[in-house]
């Protein structure tokens, strides 16, 4: 799976690119704060979610780092036939610490 820095993703993310940010984080994590439109899928919880996501779109997984619920999580999309499957380099607090959008709550 490829590392993508959290500079390249927000580059991307300004110009409008289109993929969808996966916070493999617990819940209670992504409930108080996640990078903005980013949907939950807990990686001890990846199976249960990955029916729900298309295979035809880029993803960038992430977490707290250093990259092992993020990687478990870009891993099994890769093992199921999603083909366009990224890991936010830094992850998270790198993210928010550069002052990329965030928000609160479920």
């Amino acid at each position: 799976v490829p590392f993508i820095s959290v500079d390249d993703v927000f580059a991307e993310y300004e110009a409008g690119k289109s993929f969808i940010f996966l916070d493999a984080r617990p819940s209670v994590d992504y409930n108080l704060r996640h990078i903005t439109g980013a949907y939950s899928i807990p990686f001890y919880e990846v199976a249960q979610h990955f029916e729900a996501f298309p295979k035809d779109v880029w993803y960038i997984s992430y977490c707290g780092c250093p990259h092992a619920e993020s990687g478990i999580v870009a891993e099994y999309f890769l093992n199921n036939e999603h083909q366009t499957v990224g890991i936010l380099d830094e992850g998270y607090l790198v993210w928010e610490e550069r002052g990329y959008p965030t928000e609160n709550g479920p």
